[in-house]
């Protein structure tokens, strides 16, 4: 009995130094990824890669599934755009059960319009800049931060050109009475994770009805000269912008204020958010595509 009695607990020392030697579990804390929103055409596919926190997590297994699979769908991280529409694709994590959420808006709009595919978009922006301040938004339950204007320098205009069959590349024209340069809709969608990289993200119109809402608007943009001047200028620090056309006619300086959104209104048209010193303010006003507007970015 007592040899029985020896062997066991000689076992048992053997075994903890075993445990003392093993590689310690490192555990997920959160999870990620590099882009929040992404556009697919129809039969396009997109690698959405997670980011993991710390990135030497020890199991770094995780689901993926998308809310709306018969727009978009996922395959371990493959998500391919089927119909007209927007899905979130969600990651989470075995370890933890941390999520990561990456919006997709699937159109053939980019395809049909603006052209995507043609000699052109390829042209780099060159040095893309936002201007150093921030604007910190809170209120109401809202948190956002939102940059300054968005501005190119040294890109290739050469095969900027209007029209419906026209090559919708950056259109890097610089505003002469406002920061920011002025781009068409189709380069601020197809360059979105440029101008605007990881956290800060193109705008949608629920961002600009936030925004409102934030500053304690109540969503519906209605006609307020004052609360545009205490708002809209003073504390988001805006300004009127303007709006230029392909053959570099600028127009409404000083008059109007014209941020792109990324949401589109129709093949045509994008919408964005549109306030003017006569007290008007709608997030979902419209726009030519290929017209350039001033772009901000936010987080």
């Amino acid at each position: 009995m007592s040899a029985i009695l020896l062997l066991t607990v000689v076992s048992c020392r053997n075994d903890d130094d075993s445990n003392n030697g093993d590689t310690p579990t490192i555990s997920v804390t959160g999870v990620s990824f590099n882009k929040s929103r992404d556009t697919l055409a129809i039969g396009q596919t997109l690698l959405l890669e997670p980011i993991f926190q710390p990135d030497d997590a020890t199991n770094q297994n995780v689901d993926w599934v998308s809310n709306a699979d018969t727009i978009a769908t996922v395959v371990n991280g493959t998500v391919t755009g089927l119909s007209l529409g927007s899905a979130r694709i969600i990651v989470t994590t075995q370890d933890g059960n941390h999520t990561g959420t990456c919006q997709i808006v699937v159109s053939n709009v980019l395809h049909q319009h603006c052209n995507m595919l043609v000699p052109g978009w390829g042209n780099s922006l060159g040095t893309v800049t936002r201007g150093t301040q921030e604007w910190p938004i809170a209120g109401n339950g809202i948190t956002q931060t939102w940059s300054d204007a968005v501005t190119a320098t040294n890109c290739d205009k050469t095969t900027f050109a209007g029209g419906s069959t026209g090559n919708f590349n950056a259109d890097c024209r610089s505003n002469p009475d406002f920061p920011g340069d002025l781009f068409s809709w189709c380069a601020v969608v197809r360059f979105a994770d440029v101008l605007c990289p990881y956290p800060w993200r193109v705008p949608t119109n629920e961002d600009f009805r936030d925004l409102d809402i934030a500053m304690g608007g109540t969503g519906d943009f209605r006609i307020d000269l004052d609360f545009i001047n205490t708002n809209y200028i003073s504390r988001w620090g805006g300004h009127f912008s303007g709006r230029s056309t392909p053959n570099g006619a600028l127009g409404a300086q000083h008059r109007n204020g014209l941020y792109w959104s990324q949401t589109e209104s129709r093949a045509t048209e994008g919408h964005h958010l549109y306030f003017l010193t006569n007290g008007y303010r709608w997030a979902q006003s419209t726009e030519l595509k290929h017209n350039g507007l001033t772009l901000r970015c936010v987080r």
